[in-house]
Formats: structure tokens, sequence, C-alpha cells
């Protein structure tokens, strides 16, 4: 990916929404780690091993994975990745305890029928396997980031963005992953008036139910 589209992709999100920047840009990394805000990244070339001192998780090509700023995951074998940053204050549910705990957040979008579900407001960035409706009045920032077939240089990834008020051409290729970013006040009102009623979707790990009741004896 040529640092000419990297430029241009951040200066067009710079003027939507500031507190957005690209991070990891497909080199292979041996570590996730971002000081500053909070890490949204897509793996172009799984399957790899994050790895933290109390957590091991595979991840596949095309899951997403999410990182509280200053913390460091190791990966095993190193592999490229795509990565948003958001700068602005971190998720709610990142709490000291699940920085403790759980350290990272794992999607696996490939696994799910609409990515990361659009009325998970957890995040302030949305990520799906869906085309975004075209029709929405609201606005949002659009990425759409084309997985590298299998195989070939990560460096074949291609990224379109389109601005608000605009579109891309939908897509249904299985190799394509979509970033959505609402504006403040589109997430806030969805927030407020959308709350999800699914507790294993807008729950931290260790406070979701189990979702197998004990026997009772």
């Amino acid at each position: 990916m040529a640092e000419l589209m990297r430029d241009r992709l951040e200066n067009a999100l710079r003027d939507f929404e500031p507190v957005f920047w690209t991070g990891p840009w497909g080199e292979p990394l041996e570590r996730l780690y971002e000081p500053d805000g909070t890490l949204y990244a897509i793996c172009l070339d799984g399957p790899v091993e994050l790895i933290t001192d109390r957590r091991r998780i595979l991840v596949q090509r095309g899951d997403l994975v999410i990182i509280p700023p200053a913390v460091a995951i190791d990966v095993d074998p190193a592999s490229g990745w795509f990565g948003l940053v958001y700068s602005g204050p971190y998720p709610y549910h990142f709490r000291e305890r699940f920085i403790q705990v759980w350290g990272f957040e794992h999607q696996p979008i490939r696994q799910q029928a609409d990515g990361l579900a659009t009325n998970d407001l957890r995040h302030r960035i949305y990520v799906s396997k869906t085309a975004p409706k075209t029709d929405s009045p609201e606005l949002r920032f659009q990425i759409q980031l084309r997985l590298p077939e299998p195989g070939q240089p990560i460096q074949d990834s291609l990224i379109q963005w389109a601005m608000p008020g605009e579109s891309l051409q939908p897509d249904s290729s299985e190799n394509l992953i979509w970033f959505e970013i609402p504006i403040e006040s589109v997430y806030l009102s969805h927030r407020q008036a959308s709350p999800n009623q699914n507790p294993r979707l807008t729950m931290s790990p260790e406070f979701k139910p189990d979702l197998k009741p004990e026997s009772t004896q």
C-alpha cells in the first residue's frame, strides 16, 4: 500500500473526524501496540496467535482485534495488519478489570453474519462483512478494505473510502471488510435510543451470563 494512498486517507479522515488516523499499514508485526489511542486492527494474513501473559487467542485472516491504549499484544508468527486508531475516550467497558483480565477484544468477523453488529455501541466504529446501506440518512465515513488473496503479498490490499454523503459501490466479495465511522451526534443518539438487548453483544466478557444454566439437583 503506497504512502501516497495512506496520506490521502489520513487527510480525508482528519477532515471528518480529527480523532482518527490509520494504524498498522500492512507491515509484518511481532507486536500490536498503540500508546495514544484505541487500536482497531484487521488481520491481513492469519491465522496468527495473539498472546498476553494471561490470554492466548487464535486470530484468522479478516478478524478484528480491538486493543486499549498502551496495551501490548505479542503476535506469533509476525503478520500484516490494517488498523485505525481512535484517540478519543476509549470504550467505557475497557475498565481496569477488563484490561487486567482480558487485555483486548477479538471479533471473528467471518463467523458472524453481520460482523461487528451495528447496534453494538460499545465502540466508536462499526466493522462489518456486509456493505453499509447506501440510503442511510446518517453521515458516516466509509472505508472498504479488500484483503489480499491467500498467499499473495499483503501490499496487494486495496483501500477505498467515501466521505460523508457519498457511497461506495456495493460489493459482495468474501475478501471485503467495511469500516463505518459515524459522526459523534449520530453515535450518541444511537446509544441513547437503541440499547442492545442482547447481553452477549454489549457486556464485557467477564460479566457475560452463562449461556448454559447449571443443572439443579
